[in-house]
């Protein structure tokens, strides 16, 4: 389980994978377990992370957005790295190069968060996708 992943258990993966992207849904993490990954770690190594859903089993929505809003348990990472966890990483490990940038011919998804806290994620956010 990547809550109980090492400096030693990543180097392992890195160098036996050439493409790994590491996973998190840190509320399934924290009902399941009580415990997050450790993001300090994956930070400093410079993986690519990915944030996503686990199923109903263990959420009650399925919202990847609600994810980063539980962002009080990691309060030092900038939500400009939650959101680019959330959408480049995943769109780039799935394949899918022409979704999750600005680039010229790319379909970005455009989506106005409102209701933000000096720039942190809470739970009365508004979603409107304007492209």
């Amino acid at each position: 389980n990547n809550t109980h992943s090492g400096k030693d258990d990543v180097n392992q993966i890195e160098v036996y994978f050439n493409r790994a992207y590491w996973y998190t849904c840190p509320k399934v993490n924290w009902f399941i377990e009580s415990r997050l990954p450790n993001y300090n770690l994956w930070r400093e190594l410079k993986l690519k992370i990915t944030i996503g859903t686990d199923s109903l089993a263990s959420n009650n929505t399925l919202s990847v957005l609600e994810k980063l809003t539980d962002s009080k348990k990691f309060p030092h990472i900038p939500n400009s790295e939650l959101l680019y966890w959330a959408s480049k990483n995943g769109t780039e490990f799935f394949g899918y190069n022409d979704l999750g940038s600005f680039k010229t011919g790319s379909k970005p998804g455009i989506l106005l968060i409102e209701e933000v806290d000096d720039l942190k994620l809470n739970s009365n956010y508004k979603v409107t996708l304007l492209v």
